[in-house]
């Protein structure tokens, strides 16, 4: 350990690997509680640890050595959650394919049938207000942006929003009460 001005120290590598694997079982139990996904939560912990190995220079020798990384780590998903935000990730383009959820799975058959089609059909359905407010949030905007655009409280934006959500559900139920009884 060498040390330099204002407490910090330069861990060796061998120190590094030592207190990471002290600290392990926290680390990914914190990286799961952030990501809640596996394969998520081992690219945040890689990431973590190579920030942090690069910034071991700065790494202050009566501060709490778990607490100093989970601090990179939160950083770091924080950055990754608004470049999503900026730069949504869409694997496919074209309005007439499949919707596929988060987990890859198809939670019943009725939903299988649903095209982007179907959805836009429910969005253009619903009432201006809710419509608005809805496909601003889903475009990214924050109820703050939306509130501001559209000059009423941000309660109301919540508000909107919440009831379009629960009205697109309660249509694309009743289309797939339809697809199962055809």
């Amino acid at each position: 350990m060498e040390i330099q001005i204002n407490n910090t120290i330069t861990l060796s590598r061998s120190e590094f690997d030592k207190l990471i694997n002290e600290n392990m079982a926290y680390i990914y139990k914190y990286a799961m509680s952030l990501t809640s996904d596996h394969d998520e939560a081992m690219d945040l912990l890689q990431d973590t640890f190579l920030q942090a190995f690069r910034k071991r220079d700065r790494y202050k020798e009566d501060k709490n050595f778990k607490g100093w990384v989970m601090t990179i780590m939160r950083n770091l998903f924080i950055n990754r959650y608004h470049k999503l935000l900026r730069f949504p990730q869409h694997a496919q383009t074209d309005k007439s394919l499949y919707f596929i959820n988060k987990s890859g799975k198809v939670m019943n058959s009725g939903l299988e049938n649903m095209t982007y089609d179907d959805v836009y059909k429910h969005i253009e359905a619903l009432d201006d207000k809710y419509r608005s407010s809805f496909l601003m949030y889903y475009n990214g905007f924050k109820y703050t942006e939306i509130s501001e655009r559209m000059n009423i409280p941000i309660g109301t934006v919540k508000n909107r929003i919440h009831k379009a959500r629960k009205l697109l559900k309660h249509q694309i139920r009743m289309q797939e009460g339809q697809w199962e009884a055809a």
